[in-house]
């Protein structure tokens, strides 16, 4: 096996993949290790370290070395890595010491029995879309998924994520990213499903002395599209790392009970206004589905914000605004940025109204 795509890996080839497996293994495994250890502080350490292991799914360096002491101490490093190109590990603090080194192993994490994500209609601050087997769904797919969508909450900024084996919640951007298995009762011969749940956060009036939430608004469309974009991104590894994994995004059908738990291809539904039922003599409206997930007006505003600002006397801030954004962030928050500087620059000169 050789990963040559990653940096810390080019230079390794693994030919024993038995060998491989053993040392994952000695991670993810039912079984409690024997911990030799001659002081009795050292082994009720490690027993406490392999209980949170167990019951968190945290992982500290201090045990995962231990669990590989009788392998070369020179390769850790590399079986750290591996253990993240296959998505299996998360490193949580990366920016401390390298004694102190936590690790998240997603498929050792506890359930979450109470929140459990069920397939139900979509209200108003909410848009859901389905991930469906076409041949089975492993739980690698979600372990997968998890540990992707932590490392893109890393790269915002954001650490507030609740994280669980049947169901993850990821904050970001004024939205709550929910990610868990669903089962499709009318489905018999491929039952579960992968559900994310895109929320955006009610605001809160503060003119209210009781502050309670007041205003609800639909997902950000960028917001959207970016967490569509990041997801279709990840499956693509999820199908070159497991062989015979395939799938199919869709979205429950508002032609329909919700009950009957009838899902609609997304793709059919970002390219059609209206997407035939197929069980009844109905159509489904898809208007909200490509306001939330098309690109096609984010890109008409970004062309004709561009042409207005060619005859608008702030232009020169605004492609200023625009140079940094596209230095430091991707093409959905590029458009947001200059739409944004255009209506700064409409408000104090009337004339472009």
């Amino acid at each position: 096996m050789y990963t040559g795509t990653n940096e810390k890996l080019r230079n390794i080839v693994i030919t024993n993949l038995h060998w491989m497996i053993e040392i994952l293994t000695k991670v993810i495994t039912v079984f409690t290790p024997m911990f030799e250890m001659k002081k009795a502080e050292d082994r009720k350490q490690l027993q406490k370290l392999w209980g949170k292991l167990s019951n968190e799914g945290v992982l500290e360096e201090m045990l995962l070395r231990y669990l590989w002491r009788n392998e070369d101490e020179d390769l850790f490093d590399v079986f750290v890595e591996l253990m993240k190109v296959f998505c299996l590990l998360f490193e949580k603090t990366k920016e401390i010491k390298e004694a102190n080194r936590i690790f998240l192993v997603s498929c050792r994490m506890k359930v979450d029995k109470k929140d459990i994500l069920k397939v139900t209609a979509d209200d108003t601050q909410t848009v859901s879309i389905y991930l469906t087997p076409t041949d089975f769904l492993s739980d690698a797919v979600y372990h997968t998924l998890v540990v992707a969508f932590l490392e893109l909450m890393t790269e915002k900024g954001s650490d507030d994520s609740e994280v669980f084996r049947n169901r993850s919640d990821f904050k970001f951007s004024g939205h709550t990213l929910s990610l868990g298995s669903v089962k499709i009762y009318h489905e018999k011969e491929k039952p579960c499903a992968l559900k994310l749940e895109i929320s955006r956060w009610n605001k809160i009036d503060d003119e209210r002395s009781d502050g309670k939430e007041t205003e609800v608004s639909e997902p950000e469309p960028s917001v959207c599209m970016e967490v569509l974009s990041y997801l279709k991104e990840q499956l693509k590894t999820v199908c070159n790392i497991y062989e015979g994994i395939g799938y199919n995004l869709r979205v429950l059908c508002t032609a329909c009970n919700p009950d009957e738990h009838h899902l609609i291809d997304l793709d059919e539904c970002l390219k059609n206004d209206f997407v035939p039922c197929g069980r009844r003599i109905k159509a489904m409206d898809t208007a909200r589905i490509k306001h939330l997930f098309s690109m096609s007006k984010l890109v008409w505003l970004f062309f004709n914000v561009v042409i207005l600002t060619s005859y608008c006397s702030y232009k020169a801030l605004i492609f200023t605004e625009f140079d940094d954004a596209y230095k430091v962030t991707d093409g959905i928050a590029v458009i947001r940025t200059v739409s944004t500087t255009w209506k700064e620059a409409r408000t104090e000169s009337g004339k472009y109204e």
